[in-house]
């Protein structure tokens, strides 16, 4: 006779799940001073428990089946209920064994589908500069046109070379990426990529992901694809990549057309660079261009549109700078404006201005106010929640914070 704890023990089971077995019924140790003391019959029982367990069957069953046998011990046409109980049990497991069978093919062909995927060799699509992407280039300083030098070209596309203006502006051609600054610093730059994308794909990103899908989705509707021939589109902040493919998919048929995707971090961007070359097919013209905001190398009025999926909310938040202004130089009068922005409502509690002041940058108010120069063609809240401050920021504050999408068109 032992008591609880020596109980849980003997079965490696938690002292919690013992109490709950005793407070079912399938577990009737004597109280003794206060204290469960637990005999062979219930050692009996706990193993009978394990039994049914290891059977699927559900603790009602169990306790029906305890039920069942304390008081009828099988006897007669008991015994064939208890049969009866057993043979449905084998039915619904071998049931669940074939749905089991089912899915684990279908998963089986999925992963065949993709395995080859993921092999297929980027030989016949890789990324470059495409030549004749090279007359879209400029200073981003004095606007004159970059030269060219040193270049290795392979299937019209420049792969390697440096790019350099009169005024001292340099940036380099890299494995078929635009790269702006120090190229040793951006080749080495301090990013664990496996983690990045590990993280995206969590339970807990679950929820902002399919946020991020929805303002992707809203811009995507409003889009004429079928006007983007010779056109070209500027993303800025392409980050981990997530739903660059969404868009370059609309582009297979037009040969003429840019995709110029921008980010500040070189390995992030190659990632990013190296996925695509393996899912999209050879023709659409993506040029990766590693550059700050304001150094990314294009002529002024060059864009047809831009895309700009939180890059603004976040350069506001981090640096306090609004890069709409410095950014909308590079579209073309006439051209369009899609994106999104988290954004607080007022009042914001001061304990936030604290620990950031550029809190006030991010209200609804002051977004709407820096499309002055556009005519709005729409816009929307698609998403409203408590901003998680504890979690984002270190400290606790009640604020209403929602996504805001805007389309217009550059006066």
């Amino acid at each position: 006779m032992v008591k609880i704890g020596e109980f849980s023990k003997m079965f490696d089971t938690s002292i919690d799940t013992i109490r709950f077995y005793v407070e079912s019924g399938l577990l009737l140790p004597e109280k003794v001073h206060n204290q469960r003391i637990f005999d062979t019959k219930c050692v009996s029982d706990m193993r009978l428990i394990q039994k049914y367990k290891d059977m699927k069957f559900t603790i009602a069953d169990i306790k029906k089946i305890f039920s069942l046998k304390r008081l009828t011990g099988f006897i007669g046409y008991h015994g064939e209920y208890y049969l009866g109980m057993l043979s449905g049990k084998r039915d619904e497991l071998v049931n669940e064994m074939n749905n089991i069978t089912n899915s684990i093919e279908t998963i089986d062909r999925e992963m065949q589908v993709y395995t080859k995927l993921s092999q297929k060799k980027a030989k016949k699509n890789f990324f470059g500069i495409p030549l004749p992407f090279i007359s879209y280039l400029a200073c981003p300083f004095c606007g004159e046109n970059l030269f060219l030098d040193k270049a290795s070209i392979e299937d019209n596309k420049i792969m390697n070379g440096d790019l350099s203006c009169s005024c001292g502006y340099h940036a380099a051609i890299l494995e078929g990426i635009i790269v702006v600054g120090d190229r040793e610093t951006k080749k080495e730059d301090d990013v664990d990529l496996d983690e990045v994308f590990r993280d995206i794909y969590t339970d807990d990103n679950a929820e902002e992901l399919e946020k991020a899908f929805r303002s992707h989705d809203w811009y995507m509707r409003r889009i004429e694809f079928d006007k983007l021939d010779g056109k070209l589109i500027l993303r800025w902040g392409t980050g981990e990549g997530v739903l660059l493919r969404y868009f370059i998919e609309n582009l297979k048929s037009f040969r003429n057309s840019f995709y110029v995707a921008t980010d500040n971090r070189y390995a992030l961007l190659k990632r990013v660079k190296e996925t695509m070359e393996k899912i999209t097919d050879d023709g659409v013209n993506v040029v990766f261009v590693v550059a700050e905001y304001d150094e990314i190398p294009l002529k002024r009025e060059s864009a047809d549109m831009i895309i700009d999926t939180f890059s603004s909310t976040d350069m506001i938040f981090e640096k306090g700078i609004n890069g709409l202004e410095r950014i909308a130089q590079y579209l073309k009068k006439g051209g369009l404006w899609y994106g999104g922005y988290l954004y607080f409502e007022k009042p914001i509690p001061m304990s936030m201005y604290k620990h950031n002041e550029n809190m006030n940058k991010l209200t609804l108010e002051y977004l709407e106010e820096q499309f002055s120069g556009f005519s709005k063609k729409n816009s929307s809240k698609i998403a409203e929640f408590k901003f998680d401050t504890d979690k984002s920021l270190g400290f606790k504050a009640d604020v209403n914070a929602g996504y805001w999408m805007y389309y217009g068109e550059k006066k």
